[in-house]
């Protein structure tokens, strides 16, 4: 959140300017080269001036030259401020090697989720939220795919059901757009099992959207807090009961009955839909024999993919001996807007 026009500003043109390297990157890079680490330094300002020539030679109406020129027909300092801007927010792919590296290259394939079980673990310290962006990011971006991928079926779902477990919800960045996605994932066959250890979490996370996040839960597990706020309204949403031959009411469960589940014995809430809430005791997971008997899987060496990086500087060096066509040339609209004639009948 940026609090006047001007703050707004640099981070907006940073964008711009990386969406335009972005996709010049896909235009011209070899496979190994279309990377994380190239990106990185294709935004760094030492390559301004071969970018500014080669945008000379990009078509202007193409998407990649509007974004260019949004930024590299400003003025110096424009530039150089967008350059700033730009640094602090990729800064860290350009002072992290290892986390790069591992960044360029991918070992799963995101469709093959949808086809048979499998599980993918995304494991970050919780010590530091350095890497936590990550987390936010690949949630986000395999939800995008998984949609689009039920989109290719009659059904407009999936063929296996995909679960979205995330443990500490609350820790990790607001997900764009979560109140929609919780909203319509479930008529994907996805379901999203969120873990969140208070209300106030939740609330200054995500804040008006709290309250959507939390409608579209169906089914709420509680096992222990000290929020007062949520214990009054788990009390509340239970509903209240009347003794025989008694007018007053009493909640179905207090928030002091609340307070005082069994939690040595897996005493939990349980609020499935609109179905009368039950208190249960849940087994631990070792007990349960599905668990148990499966050989264990020895972990993989992963290793880091070769740091093979991008060069503007021997794209445009090319461009110039005419080894390599124009970007985007084969895209370019090279039509006269003035004689569309599409509008030759446009009434106003």
């Amino acid at each position: 959140h940026f609090a006047t026009t001007a703050d707004r500003l640099w981070p907006e043109l940073a964008s711009t300017y990386a969406l335009a390297n972005l996709l010049l990157l896909m235009e011209c890079a070899k496979p190994e080269e279309a990377n994380v680490g190239s990106l990185a330094r294709m935004c760094a300002g030492d390559n301004e001036k071969y970018l500014m020539r080669i945008n000379e030679k990009i078509p202007q109406n193409t998407l990649a030259g509007i974004n260019f020129s949004g930024v590299l027909t400003g003025a110096e300092r424009t530039r150089q401020s967008v350059y700033v801007t730009l640094y602090g927010m990729i800064r860290i792919f350009n002072t992290q090697k290892n986390l790069t590296r591992m960044l360029s290259g991918n070992s799963i394939n995101i469709r093959d989720i949808k086809k048979k079980k499998s599980a993918v673990y995304i494991i970050v310290p919780d010590e530091k939220t350095t890497y936590h962006f990550l987390v936010t990011t690949f949630i986000k971006q395999v939800y995008e795919l998984l949609i689009a991928e039920a989109q290719d079926h009659d059904s407009k779902t999936l063929p296996v059901r995909v679960n979205f477990v995330l443990d500490e919800f609350c820790n990790i960045p607001k997900i764009p757009d979560m109140p929609s996605m919780i909203s319509a994932a479930r008529s994907r066959n996805m379901r999203f099992f969120l873990v969140a250890q208070s209300l106030h979490q939740l609330t200054a996370r995500y804040g008006n959207d709290a309250a959507t996040i939390k409608g579209n839960c169906d089914n709420w597990v509680f096992l222990t807090s000290k929020e007062l706020e949520l214990l009054r309204e788990i009390s509340d949403l239970c509903g209240s009961v009347s003794e025989a031959g008694e007018v007053v009411q009493r909640p179905l469960i207090s928030v002091s009955e609340l307070q005082r589940l069994d939690k040595a014995n897996g005493e939990a809430l349980i609020m499935h839909a609109r179905q009368y809430p039950i208190i249960t005791e849940i087994a631990d997971i070792d007990s349960y024999e599905a668990f148990k008997g499966f050989p264990e899987v020895p972990l993989r060496d992963f290793e880091l993919p070769k740091d093979t990086v991008f060069s503007v500087k021997r794209l445009y060096r090319d461009i110039k001996a005419g080894k390599v066509p124009t970007p985007f040339a084969s895209g370019a609209d090279e039509s006269d807007p003035d004689k569309d004639d599409d509008f030759d009948d446009w009434p106003y």
